[in-house]
């Protein structure tokens, strides 16, 4: 028998696998499916543009493969592709999403994931809420579809119980299932397929709001206040072994301060990418109760029955393809991340924010997002680099020219010769060598009203070197925040550092991970009685704080948590002789 011949001897595309997989596509996508294996070919060309935006080319061999009944599902996912598949479509309308305790006023915005809403606030159901406050509510759908979209739930969710207190951090002020109507019971607890998010509402918008709002000015003063404000935040998470990976003014909330003598309140948002790096798995006495849930095993043992899958994760290993390219950090587009930096990402990217939030001073150069490349290398690579023959001499350049780390160059100057030998790939530093040696442009010109101190934190904070690159704590520290930072106005402290062992595990059950969100919406449910778990054993406690106990199972699926890269291949970012003449 061939390695790729049926295993099952009930025909084509008979197996329960194959047609559970099958269900969580719309009809009309089954249908394509179908048509297209029943040809008796596995995924064409056809297929997969015509499945672009709702099944990758992995999901669609894996589906392939139990299509003809050959062993269990993967879920690996290539260096560009690792986004989770976005979801077919919402699990509750946000109009009428518990109607008893929420009023519904208008949609916010939609994206791949899910929908936000605006509501106010009908009932109290905890002391979180307040009866007529504003809230912004996150319906996000079908987040046990895939395990990296999974994952990325449950640290948000969490992130936000344990870092949310502090002023500068989003919170949660509520957490449930995706519900149309107030009761729930324990059984709706195996089938959810959506949770909803209800958080505070910022009618100021983002940090990008107000890049965009050409009437909008800011004072000395603001900027400090903003820049200490997200600093605050950011050490505090930092100090707590959690990294953010995604700052961009969208994701830092702003609104008018009406609790203190300062103009605009800010806070850091959007915790999808955010990450636990502690490791000290043995070390979990500075641990309380109130930073972690305490294990519930009964809800693993309520969930098992229904949910035997185990996911092997490479937790080992930081994802490289974090943080929007324009804010993402040399150390991430040169695939060389050290876990003992990994702080120093968001560093980078509050720098670049620095450099739009001076912008906002009206002497300052006309307002633009500081360093725009069209794509980054081996993260993001340019189709045009293949073919670079095609192109004169002079368009050639300009696609080089157009990468992420040379927009970089061209701002802050070529890099020493002591940073780029300390690049570890060979083809990237070679690269890097190759590159026009630009000089730093003048900062003064750029902003010719800020004053020297505050231009010497930006260049700080946009060091190449990580290990050069100024902390949160030192920023905070700077002579141009010092005053600021240590008025008394600003929530600047530290807290304990934590260890998510979850973020440890190798391997994760489907039961597990549900376990894991189930705990979470009842943290913000606790006097609901239908959903309190009777313990049915009492087992010795795990080393894994606020992860279900582990268990075996015969299956097992890898999931990339970080995508290797196959091969650093930046030998097409060069000049060719050009096939097409200049102009």
């Amino acid at each position: 028998m061939s390695e790729k011949q049926p295993a099952n001897v009930g025909g084509l595309g008979d197996s329960e696998e194959f047609k559970e997989a099958l269900g969580k596509y719309t009809p009309e996508q089954q249908a394509l499916i179908l048509k297209t294996f029943e040809k008796g070919r596995g995924p064409t060309r056809e297929l997969y543009e015509a499945a672009a935006g709702w099944a990758t080319k992995d999901q669609l061999q894996h589906l392939h493969e139990l299509y003809q009944g050959v062993g269990s599902p993967t879920f690996e996912s290539s260096v560009y592709d690792e986004t989770p598949t976005p979801s077919p479509g919402p699990t509750v309308n946000p109009e009428y999403f518990r109607p008893e305790v929420f009023q519904f006023v208008k949609k916010l915005g939609k994206g791949a994931f899910g929908t936000v809403a605006l509501s106010k606030v009908k009932k109290a159901t905890n002391s979180r809420l307040t009866v007529g406050a504003e809230v912004a509510i996150k319906h996000q759908y079908e987040i046990f579809r895939d395990p990296r979209l999974t994952k990325r739930v449950i640290r948000e969710i969490r992130i936000c119980r344990l870092l949310g207190g502090h002023d500068n951090l989003l919170g949660l002020l509520d957490l449930s299932i995706s519900i149309g109507r107030e009761v729930e019971t324990r059984k709706r607890y195996k089938t959810f397929r959506g949770i909803s998010m209800v958080m505070e509402y910022f009618a100021g918008g983002t940090l990008k709001d107000h890049f965009r709002n050409t009437r909008l000015h800011y004072s000395d003063d603001d900027i400090k206040s903003i820049m200490t404000q997200c600093l605050a935040g950011l050490r505090y998470m930092h100090s707590a072994n959690f990294v953010h990976r995604d700052l961009k003014p969208e994701n830092i909330l702003v609104r008018r301060n009406t609790d203190g003598p300062y103009t605009w309140k800010v806070v850091i948002a959007d915790f999808g990418l955010a990450k636990c790096f502690g490791r000290h798995i043995d070390d979990t006495t500075h641990l309380t109760t109130e930073q972690i849930l305490s294990e519930d095993h009964d809800w693993e043992d309520f969930l098992t029955s229904d949910y035997t899958r185990t996911y092997e994760i490479k937790a080992h290993v930081h994802t490289k393809h974090v943080v929007t390219r324009y804010y993402r950090a040399p150390e991430v587009s040169l695939l060389q991340q050290e876990h003992e930096e990994l702080t120093k990402i968001d560093i980078w990217s509050l720098g670049c924010i620095f450099g739009e939030i001076m912008q906002m001073k009206a002497e300052n150069e006309p307002r633009s997002v500081l360093f725009t490349g069209r794509y980054d290398l081996t993260l993001e690579q340019d189709e045009r680099a293949a073919q670079m023959g095609k192109y004169t001499r002079t368009e050639q350049v300009k696609i080089i020219e157009s990468q992420q780390i040379n927009q970089i160059f061209t701002l802050l100057g070529y890099p020493d010769d002591k940073y780029i030998n300390s690049i570890k790939h060979k083809k990237l530093r070679g690269w890097i060598r190759q590159q026009t040696q630009k000089k730093a442009r003048d900062l003064t010109k750029i902003y010719p009203s800020m004053s020297k101190e505050g231009l010497d934190l930006f260049t700080k904070m946009l060091q190449y070197d990580p290990t050069q690159r100024i902390t949160a704590e030192q920023c905070l520290a700077h002579p141009f925040l010092h005053e600021t930072a240590g008025s008394g106005i600003y929530n600047t402290k530290t807290t304990k550092p934590m260890v998510e062992n979850f973020e440890l595990a190798q391997r994760m059950t489907d039961a597990q991970m549900r376990a894991l969100v189930c705990q979470e919406i009842m943290f913000y449910n606790p006097d609901n009685p239908e959903l309190i778990a009777e313990t049915q054993d009492e087992e010795a406690a795990s080393p894994f704080l606020g992860l279900p106990k582990m268990f075996e199972t015969q299956r097992s699926i890898p999931v990339e948590e970080e995508e290797e890269v196959a091969g650093v291949n930046v030998s097409a970012y060069t000049p060719e002789q050009p096939k097409k003449p200049e102009k």
